[in-house]
């Protein structure tokens, strides 16, 4: 039994290591359990070289809390960093940008330069915004001239800064790496 007790403490050791390397862990409010939980799934997850695909059976049904809600912060992490590694975030003309609460449109781009022009009662222009600028603007699928803003973009890139060690330029808003979690079978 004390075998057992001292490969769980320093699993429980590795497992806080590991993702204290990338994660502040401390916002996340795992239990030793959650920390193991999320690092032996991570570890599984990762290795795609030999399954594309993960199933993860839950024993029974009471204990799917226990491991749902870690599984959906790892992954959502992870895919996060890969993303983050990985900026694939492209803009180019008719593209619709939300910076706050306003809405703009690229009318025109080239490699140095685009202009904006801001979905305002006036329709704003801003003629001469730096590319690398746009950067701090999030790339959004919604409708220009809809008037529903979606604030979801600002506790997302505030969850992410507070949790991911060393994010300190704009989070990306295109996803390359994506994860689906189906969590009931019917």
């Amino acid at each position: 039994m004390n075998e057992l007790c001292k490969y769980l403490e320093i699993l429980t050791e590795v497992a806080k290591k590991k993702l204290q390397e990338y994660f502040n862990t401390e916002n996340l409010l795992f239990s030793d359990f959650d920390f193991v939980n999320s690092y032996l799934i991570y570890q599984t997850v990762r290795d795609t070289r030999r399954k594309p695909n993960t199933l993860i059976h839950i024993p029974h049904k009471g204990a799917k809390h226990q491991f749902y809600i870690p599984t959906i912060i790892l992954l959502s992490l992870y895919n996060f960093v890969d993303n983050y590694l990985d900026n694939i975030t492209e803009f180019s003309e008719g593209d619709t940008l939300q910076k706050g609460r306003d809405r703009y449109v690229i009318v025109k781009i080239n490699k140095d330069k685009a202009v904006l022009i801001k979905r305002d009662r006036a329709n704003s222009k801003y003629p001469n915004v730096p590319i690398e600028n746009l950067k701090s603007y999030i790339k959004t699928y919604a409708s220009a001239t809809s008037t529903r803003v979606h604030n979801t973009f600002s506790s997302y890139r505030s969850f992410f800064k507070e949790t991911v060690k060393g994010i300190h330029k704009e989070v990306p808003s295109q996803f390359r790496y994506k994860s689906v979690i189906i969590t009931d079978k019917k």
